[in-house]
């Protein structure tokens, strides 16, 4: 099987890295959180400053590197499929393979500003995605494409394939089987 899987609140905790860089940012710059995210100046700032370094101190969420290697080891191709661009860092795909590397991800491949999953995963042959996104969830299904929806912040009761953390992942990939 061919799992795509998105990087950001899915494989790793992403929101939760930002909240401590903008915790120092806006303490160092004396404005609130609303100042920070409603003006682009600030914005851009903190994005050049911290983005990076956000992507690659990000840990790994419980269980992800564990379950997804176990995926790899079972025969399965792994891609990583990110929204991540090129904005504010130096090279995405370097920081990505980095951070596999650093964490000891088995990966086959990394698909960068992914925009539009629906037709990377359609190009690419992807059988499962795995993502936090209820649009990407909605569009992918919509499209016949299996989807995982890892909602661990909006908790839509109403989908089937909704998983809280990577301990429910593997009931949901046997259930398909």
């Amino acid at each position: 099987m061919r799992i795509g899987i998105d990087l950001d609140n899915t494989i790793c905790s992403t929101n939760e890295k930002v909240m401590e860089f903008e915790n120092e940012f806006i303490k160092k710059h004396k404005i609130t959180v609303d100042k920070l995210w409603s003006n682009n100046n600030y914005v851009d700032i903190f994005l050049n400053e911290y983005l990076e370094m956000i992507y690659t101190e990000v840990e790994p969420k419980t269980n992800a590197v564990s379950f997804i290697n176990k995926l790899k080891e079972q025969g399965n191709e792994i891609y990583i499929i990110t929204a991540r661009t090129n904005s504010h860092v130096t090279d995405m795909h370097n920081i990505i393979n980095n951070y596999c590397h650093k964490h000891k991800l088995q990966i086959d491949g990394i698909f960068i500003d992914a925009k539009d999953k629906v037709d990377i995963c359609k190009k690419n042959n992807i059988d499962l995605m795995i993502d936090d996104s209820f649009y990407n969830y909605d569009q992918l299904t919509s499209n016949n494409i299996d989807t995982i929806l890892f909602d661990e912040y909006n908790k839509h009761p109403y989908i089937k394939r909704r998983v809280l953390s990577w301990n429910e992942i593997n009931s949901k990939i046997e259930k398909k089987s």
